[in-house]
C-alpha cells in the first residue's frame, strides 16, 4: 500500500510540476482577436450578379483554400442545432472541456487509443487556430495545453463568439473550410437556407470529411442516431425528427434513392466534383 501510495504521489507531483511548465509555455490568445480567415473573394457584375470566385492560395507550394467567414444569424438555427448535437452537445453546459474528454486524453497517452480525446467545440477552436501547427499531434502535452487555453478562451468570449468562429474554421473536404463554403460546395445554397437534415450531414462529415464523403450509408446511420440523441434531450420533436430523417437528401456527387420511410433504397456516386483545389472561379 505504502508503495501504491508512494507512486500515486510521484505520479501527481510530476503532472504538477509539468502543467506549470507547460502554463508557462502557452501561446497568447490575442491572436484570435485578429484571425483574419483566408477567404474567398466574390466577384460581381454591375447589376449585383455573382459572376466568380477568387481563392486565394495558403502559400509557397500550397493549395488554395475556398473559406467565406459568416456570422452565427447568416446560418439556419437547424444547422448550427445539428452540428452542437453532434459536436458537443455539452457546449452550453461546459466551461470548455468535459471531464471525460481529460479522462479518455489520458487513456489514450498511456495506452494509444486512436479517437478525438472527447474534443469540444471550444478546444477544436483552439486545435485549429492556435495550436494549428500541433494538431495531429497526440501528446499529453498538447492536449493539456488545449485544455488550459480553452479554458481562458471562455472566459474571454461567450459561447456564440466561440461557436461563431468554430464554424468558420471547420475543414469540410478538399480545399473547403467553414460553413458558408461547405453548404455552397455539398448542397449549392447558402448556409442560412441548410436544413437540420442538410445540417447533420455536414456535422457527420467532421473531422474526417474525405473519408465520411465516400460512405454515405453509415453517414445516413449516424445521422438518424443523432437525431434520436436530440429527441430524448429534448432538443427536437419526434415530428421534427421524422422530418428530418425523411428528407430525400442528395449531396452534390450522390444520387441516392429513398423510401417513403426515408430509408435508403440506393446509391450512386455521380462523379460531380466539389469545389477542387484546382478551381479558381464558380458559378460564372
Amino acid at each position: 500500500m505504502l508503495l501504491i501510495l508512494t507512486g500515486v504521489l510521484s505520479v501527481t507531483a510530476l503532472l504538477t510540476a509539468s502543467a506549470f511548465k507547460w502554463a508557462n509555455e502557452l501561446p497568447d490568445l490575442s491572436s484570435l482577436d485578429t484571425y483574419e480567415f483566408t477567404a474567398t473573394s466574390q466577384v460581381f457584375a454591375e447589376d449585383g450578379t455573382l459572376i466568380g470566385e477568387i481563392l486565394p492560395s495558403l502559400g509557397e507550394n500550397q493549395s488554395t483554400t475556398n473559406r467565406i467567414p459568416v456570422n452565427l444569424d447568416q446560418v439556419s438555427p437547424a444547422a448550427l442545432q445539428a452540428i452542437i448535437a453532434y459536436e458537443d452537445d455539452q457546449f452550453f453546459r461546459h466551461y470548455g472541456f468535459d471531464l471525460p474528454g481529460i479522462a479518455k486524453a489520458f487513456y489514450e497517452e498511456f495506452f494509444g487509443n486512436e479517437g478525438r480525446g472527447g474534443s469540444t467545440i471550444t478546444t477544436q477552436v483552439i486545435k485549429n487556430v492556435i495550436l494549428k501547427a500541433q494538431a495531429n499531434e497526440r501528446s499529453l502535452e498538447r492536449k493539456a495545453k488545449e485544455i488550459m487555453l480553452a479554458i481562458e478562451l471562455e472566459r474571454r468570449l461567450t459561447k456564440p463568439e466561440i461557436l461563431q468562429r468554430y464554424i468558420n474554421v471547420v475543414f469540410w473536404g478538399g480545399n473547403v473550410y467553414g460553413i458558408r463554403s461547405a453548404a455552397q460546395a455539398y448542397f449549392s445554397k447558402d448556409p442560412l437556407n441548410l436544413t437540420l437534415a442538410e445540417g447533420l450531414y455536414l456535422a457527420r462529415l467532421i473531422p474526417s470529411p474525405n473519408t465520411r464523403y465516400d460512405d454515405f450509408k453509415d453517414t445516413r446511420a449516424s445521422m438518424k442516431t443523432v437525431l434520436d440523441k436530440m429527441v430524448a434531450q429534448n432538443m427536437i420533436s419526434k415530428e421534427t425528427a421524422d422530418r428530418a430523417w425523411k428528407e430525400k437528401l442528395q449531396p452534390r456527387g450522390w444520387k441516392v434513392e429513398y423510401d417513403d420511410a426515408g430509408n435508403i433504397l440506393s446509391t450512386e456516386v455521380t462523379g460531380e466534383p466539389l469545389v477542387t483545389q484546382e478551381t479558381l472561379s464558380a458559378n460564372n
